[in-house]
């Protein structure tokens, strides 16, 4: 069979048998090169046991939900640079360092995680008036962007707040991820919001996948919004100690 060579775009695709047809790729020359690799097995061929790599079962049965948004090609972010005044996060800071200290007396920080994949101290604030003044600030902040920006279809706040900790003892991080998931496929728009001083830590950046690596912006009271489908990831804390606020809004999962 005479070889030919395959350009592809962003966005295209090629089908192929891998087993028959052999392939190859020329070395890459370029600075940065994604791709994602989808492998499948004939149901009646002579490698249907090798179905899940082996596995009685895939590791994860995902549900794909009909209704709401129409997959939307956005790629890009929304920030409110220091959205939240210094006073405000002192104060609040005070309140999580208190409620930091509780939880971990009690033990209700984060549950168990790939330590290979993330790294962190997590705690959780509850809807009550201790908090609501975040929560409102953070729906104003949404509304807005949403409004101006994504137009998503959300409808709620289901989930609290997440308090996250990344310290430099452990080279606290998070690796690349999405915030959707089999169980959180309601979730549509994810917030970061930056509660240390740039000077406060090294690494620790926020960097967003958006065709291109971004690095979000570090200022104290800054907050990022992106849709949750989009691949991110904390780098590890080399000094100090990072502290944010994450939260995720919902609504109709995507088509």
């Amino acid at each position: 069979m005479a070889k030919r060579g395959i350009k592809q775009k962003p966005g295209d695709g090629v089908l192929y048998k891998g087993c028959e047809i052999e392939h190859s790729r020329k070395e890459f020359e370029g600075d940065e090169y994604i791709q994602v690799f989808l492998h499948y097995v004939d149901a009646e061929g002579p490698h249907k046991d090798h179905v899940y790599d082996l596995k009685k079962e895939a590791a994860t049965q995902y549900r794909f939900l009909f209704g709401g948004d129409v997959f939307p090609n956005l790629v890009n972010y929304y920030r409110f640079v220091s959205a939240i005044p210094d006073a405000q996060i002192v104060e609040l800071r005070a309140r999580l360092d208190a409620k930091e200290l509780r939880d971990a007396e009690v033990g209700s920080v984060a549950g168990t995680v790939d330590t290979d994949i993330r790294r962190s101290k997590i705690f959780w604030l509850p809807k009550t008036d201790e908090f609501v003044e975040i929560y409102k600030l953070f729906q104003e902040l949404i509304s807005k962007c949403n409004k101006e920006f994504y137009q998503f279809h959300l409808t709620e706040i289901t989930e609290h707040i997440q308090y996250t900790v990344y310290n430099e003892s452990d080279q606290g991080h998070y690796d690349w991820h999405i915030d959707m998931g089999p169980d959180k496929a309601h979730r549509k728009l994810s917030l970061v919001c930056q509660l240390s001083e740039p000077s406060e830590y090294e690494g620790g950046e926020l960097q967003i996948n958006t065709g291109k690596i971004i690095v979000a912006e570090k200022e104290k009271g800054t907050v990022i919004l992106f849709p949750s489908y989009l691949m991110h990831r904390v780098t590890p804390v080399t000094k100090g100690t990072r502290r944010s606020l994450v939260l995720w809004i919902e609504g109709p999962a995507f088509v």
